[in-house]
């Protein structure tokens, strides 16, 4: 993956934290949507980070991350049929689709682009 390590250089990191620290002049509360972002700032860390002003609210979920895989399947079989239309966000070409077909448009999701 490209840019992995920009973002997991210890250094940066705390660059950024004496930035928001600077910037904080009130209290923030700050609700990060998708489980993947709860997850990254549990597993490194950053909540410790921020500074005491900064509250962190774990939002519902992305659709993605909170949508049982039979809807995801259901979806993907309602947009394969001639005819249909769909929209989505890109993150949906990142669902693990049991037939690894992305979203309907009949390509394996590793190649769709989308």
């Amino acid at each position: 993956m490209r840019y992995v390590d920009e973002y997991r250089d210890p250094a940066r990191a705390l660059e950024y934290s004496a930035a928001i620290r600077r910037c904080v002049t009130r209290p923030w509360s700050v609700m990060e949507v998708c489980g993947g972002q709860t997850h990254a700032i549990a597993r490194f860390g950053i909540e410790d980070l921020l500074p005491a002003e900064v509250t962190l609210l774990h939002g519902p979920g992305c659709p993605v991350c909170v949508t049982p895989i039979e809807r995801i399947d259901q979806a993907i079989a309602i947009a394969a049929r001639p005819g249909s239309s769909s929209a989505r966000t890109a993150t949906c070409c990142g669902c693990p689709d049991r037939r690894a077909i992305c979203c309907g448009c009949g390509r394996a999701a590793a190649t769709c682009g989308w």
